[in-house]
């Protein structure tokens, strides 16, 4: 069913001045109105990419800005982002990617001591047959299965994305969880779910803008987008922690005067 653009999650951009600071990641502070073009800079280079409507993308990465900017971008061109653990090995990597049908698997091979090519070579490539190509965040190189190519997105100035899909209710995330069976299921939730639930979360938590939030859970597990999107839709600004380390933790905390975090 199509809904108005109110349930979508780029509505929740605008619940903000343009110049007010939406995210800091790695120091680095994210207006709404850079955001906002960054996640048209994504969208157009999906696009470009071959990805459209009902396309999947398994997105493996920690808390970074192309995490966010990804999403945002599959609403906006309905592709539907399939979240991938950077914990996951494999066996589970294989699983999600196809079980999800991902047509890309979007990862940053240089973070830390991840083996992201021995894990990709433990893939069973006959288990993933929608898989057409790895998409490389960062500048580390990946001999891969797979074809590669560098996500430049943000790199364009003049990227265009397509017209906006207007679907609220259609999957644009897919999450991992837990069951009564073998291997982790895949549950599907829409823009309309995630900004209801971003706004009902900082209804019952009062945010507001002279709130912040600092996000170290990893925004592929549920608590941790919608911690994110919740202090993001309320208008307050969103420190990112890519994974958790207790010294910079502590630092932001006290130099930012954090209000709220959830560990």
């Amino acid at each position: 069913m199509t809904q108005s653009n109110d349930r979508s999650l780029h509505a929740l951009i605008g619940r903000g001045a343009p110049d007010d600071i939406a995210f800091v990641f790695d120091g680095a502070a994210i207006s709404r109105a850079l955001f906002a073009r960054r996640v048209e800079q994504a969208a157009a280079w999906l696009a470009a990419q071959g990805i459209g409507k009902g396309d999947v993308v398994a997105v493996w990465l920690v808390n970074r800005l192309e995490w966010m900017a990804l999403l945002f971008a599959c609403a906006r061109i309905g592709a539907i982002a399939a979240a991938v653990n950077t914990r996951y090995r494999s066996a589970d990597v294989t699983h999600v990617v196809g079980l999800s049908g991902a047509r890309m698997l979007v990862l940053e091979p240089g973070f830390r001591s991840i083996d992201f090519r021995a894990i990709l070579e433990g893939l069973d490539k006959a288990s993933v047959p929608a898989l057409e190509k790895l998409a490389i965040v960062g500048a580390a190189e990946l001999a891969a299965p797979w074809p590669c190519v560098r996500f430049e997105a943000f790199d364009d100035d003049t990227a265009k994305a397509p017209p906006a899909q207007d679907d609220c209710d259609a999957p644009v995330l897919l999450f991992t969880t837990s069951g009564t069976t073998k291997g982790p299921k895949l549950v599907a939730h829409s823009q309309g779910t995630l900004a209801s639930h971003a706004l009902a979360i900082g209804k019952a938590l009062a945010l507001s803008k002279d709130k912040s939030l600092l996000a170290m859970l990893p925004f592929c597990g549920t608590f941790g987008m919608a911690s994110a999107l919740a202090f993001f839709a309320a208008g307050a600004t969103v420190h990112v922690l890519d994974a958790f380390e207790a010294a910079p933790a502590l630092r932001i905390l006290q130099h930012e005067k954090i209000t709220h975090s959830f560990g």
